[in-house]
């Protein structure tokens, strides 16, 4: 039903506030990174099963955290995501399979019906998240390589501005 999904969106706003509150207080940013984006998978996780677990539109939501992760927390925070994100997409989809009656029927959604098929989500989802993953942080560490070098021209350009006012000046 649309309430429950008002209810969710409104849930993860006031978390987003609160935690935009607490950070004036944190010391550590790496560890509420941490925090932030598992948290962030937890609660995709969360819509992604009460929105029709494997058959879920919302699925494509789990690469945000991962991508946010791998700008954040480089590569081992990129992989750790990749990870924890396909063991969480793993229990939405043995919670489909193992518990249908539970799950899926009664949201009007067909459940699994052969492991094959909830393999071929599984290990289609896994490796595409991992993929995000890897080229994410590819693209990070590339990012913040081009930040280190163009703040060394920068610097570069001050010094050499610098010297050619004062050659002038001695001029």
């Amino acid at each position: 039903p649309v309430r429950y999904i008002a209810y969710f969106t409104v849930g993860t706003y006031l978390f987003t506030i609160f935690s935009a509150l607490f950070l004036r207080g944190i010391t550590c940013y790496r560890r509420f990174a941490y925090l932030q984006i598992i948290t962030d998978c937890l609660l995709t996780s969360c819509l992604v099963f009460f929105t029709g677990g494997s058959q879920s539109i919302f699925t494509i939501i789990y690469f945000f955290p991962i991508i946010s992760s791998a700008i954040l927390l480089f590569r081992r925070g990129a992989l750790l995501l990749a990870a924890l994100t396909t063991f969480s997409y793993a229990a939405i989809l043995a919670a489909e399979f193992l518990l249908p009656d539970l799950t899926l029927l009664r949201l009007g959604i067909t459940p699994l019906n052969s492991i094959h098929v909830a393999m071929h989500y599984f290990s289609i989802r896994g490796l595409t998240f991992f993929l995000v993953a890897a080229l994410s942080f590819i693209l990070s560490e590339r990012l913040h390589r081009a930040e280190a070098e163009l703040s060394k021209t920068s610097q570069d350009l001050d010094r050499l501005a610098l010297l050619y006012k004062q050659i002038f000046d001695d001029i």
